[in-house]
């Protein structure tokens, strides 16, 4: 069974990207589907409120700094 917090955001981010595309918001619904790729290539998170996504730049690739003593 696939993270189903991941599975819902992608699922989100696609429907809303294919609304805009059918209201003739392409510019918003290529900005939308360009989050999404990177969401999924886990270069971006992404929190929703009232319904719309807010990019945060915390993905699965949080680059970490190791340190030595």
């Amino acid at each position: 069974m696939g993270d189903n917090i991941a599975d819902w955001t992608a699922y989100k981010l696609r429907q809303l990207t294919e609304q805009l595309e059918a209201k003739g918001r392409l510019d918003l619904a290529d900005a939308m589907q360009t989050a999404l790729d990177a969401y999924l290539l886990g270069d971006i998170g992404v929190s929703f409120a009232g319904g719309w996504p807010i990019i945060t730049t915390e993905g699965k690739h949080k680059k970490t700094i190791e340190t030595t003593t």
